[in-house]
Order: C-alpha cells, then sequence, then structure tokens
C-alpha cells in the first residue's frame, strides 16, 4: 500500500479543486489537514489549511495571519452554493476559485477588513479579475484599497491592485489578496 500523506507532494494541476475539497474535508479517510510535505500555500490556504512545520516554515504566514486578525474572520469557501453564497468570487471560478475572509470590526480604526485567497487549478497561466459584493462586506466600493502583501515564504513581493485589474495566475500558485478601506 502506497503512503496516502505522499500524493500531496504530486499534487499538480491536473487534480481538481473538487479532489482537495474531498480529500482534504474527508478525514478520518482523507488527508489530513494540514499539507505536510509538498505544501502548495495558496490552494491549501483555499481550505483554511497550512503546511507543518518543520517541512513547511510557516512563519511568514502566521505573521501575516496576526497582522490581518484572521481569527476574527469569517472564512466563506468557494463551495458555498448557497442562495446567499460567498461575497466574492473570480471571473474564472472553475479554474481560480476564491475563499474569502471577513470581519466587521478588525481591520485599522474598527472598521471592515477582508481577504480573499486565490489558487489556480489551470494547467496554464490566467489572468482574472474580482467580483466582490463590498457592500456585503461593509466596505463603500469607492473607498477600497486591494494589496497583495510580501508574505515571507508563500507570496512576494508586494503589490497594489486596482479594483477591476486583472491577476496573474500562475499554475499551482495564487494570490493572497488584502481589502483595506482607503
Amino acid at each position: 500500500m502506497s503512503d496516502p500523506l505522499r500524493c500531496l507532494q504530486n499534487i499538480g494541476p491536473s487534480v481538481t479543486k473538487e479532489h482537495w475539497l474531498v480529500e482534504q474535508s474527508g478525514m478520518l479517510w482523507g488527508q489530513f489537514s494540514e499539507t505536510l510535505t509538498g505544501w502548495i500555500p495558496h490552494k491549501g490556504m483555499l481550505f483554511g489549511e497550512t503546511g507543518r512545520a518543520p517541512a513547511a516554515n510557516m512563519k511568514g504566514l502566521y505573521a501575516f495571519w496576526d497582522a490581518i486578525r484572521i481569527e476574527q474572520m469569517a472564512m466563506c469557501g468557494w463551495w458555498n452554493t448557497t442562495s446567499a453564497g460567498c461575497p466574492a468570487r473570480t471571473s474564472d471560478p472553475e479554474n481560480v476559485p476564491l475563499t474569502s475572509f471577513a470581519c466587521a470590526t478588525c481591520g485599522e480604526g474598527g472598521r471592515s477588513a477582508a481577504m480573499f485567497v486565490i489558487a489556480s487549478f489551470a494547467s496554464a497561466p490566467l489572468n482574472v479579475t474580482l467580483a466582490v459584493d463590498w457592500a456585503r462586506l461593509g466596505f463603500d466600493a469607492e473607498r477600497v484599497e486591494l494589496s497583495v502583501p510580501a508574505v515571507a515564504g508563500v507570496q512576494g513581493p508586494a503589490m497594489t491592485v486596482a479594483r477591476g485589474a486583472a491577476l496573474a495566475v500562475p499554475p499551482s500558485a495564487g494570490h493572497l489578496i488584502v481589502a483595506q478601506r482607503k
């Protein structure tokens, strides 16, 4: 019998987001939630998952989580198909799903804060835009600033993203995107 944990080292664009959802949520019989070796940060974060030390250096991601107060944020996974659904998605949700994390009071000055995680399941680079219900997240759409912060071991360098601008997403990669009030 092969080691089921080793299969995560070989996950690439050919494994679907639905496969990841079933594998990761299937514990007792699926994969452990921390993706151990072969951690693909953005795909893991779609499910609120991380790597495990010492196989993955989590210091940068944990510092980022502390800075955005992720423990106060509500997660809405890309798989949410209820009538209300999630407040954000990408222009290509089949290939580049989005999971949102949001809080009405954990931003600077007690304001709304949000983070979006996108990850590609496509075999070629894609450009996507974000469709966000800003009012539902507690933001004034005209006063939102989007950024992709540098996060050690996950992504870098930092960049600002204009609302409506396309984001380049390489295969098996993605972005952690922070929304703040201007």
